[in-house]
C-alpha cells in the first residue's frame, strides 16, 4: 500500500492509469473478501476509504490540480 501512496503523490501519467486500475481491482478483491466473512465490515470500510483518497489523488494529478492535502505525510 505505500507504494501505491507514492505513485499516487509522485508518479508518471502512465503509473497513475496502472495504480488507479490496481486500487479498484484491489477495493473488488477486498469487497469479496468482506462478503465472504473473512474481512470485518469496519475493517473494509477503512481500507475503502484509504483506496479512495488515494484514487482522488490520482485523479486530481491527472486533472492538473495540486494532490490532496491528506496525502502529504512523508
Amino acid at each position: 500500500m505505500l507504494e501505491l501512496f507514492r505513485v499516487a503523490r509522485s508518479g508518471t501519467p502512465e503509473e497513475l492509469d496502472r495504480t488507479d486500475k490496481e486500487l479498484e481491482d484491489l477495493l473488488e478483491w477486498f469487497f469479496h473478501l468482506m462478503v465472504k466473512g473473512d474481512l470485518e465490515r469496519d475493517q473494509f470500510q477503512c481500507i475503502e476509504r484509504m483506496i479512495s483518497q488515494m484514487r482522488t489523488t490520482i485523479e486530481r494529478r491527472q486533472q492538473g490540480k495540486p494532490e490532496a492535502p491528506i496525502l502529504n505525510a512523508a
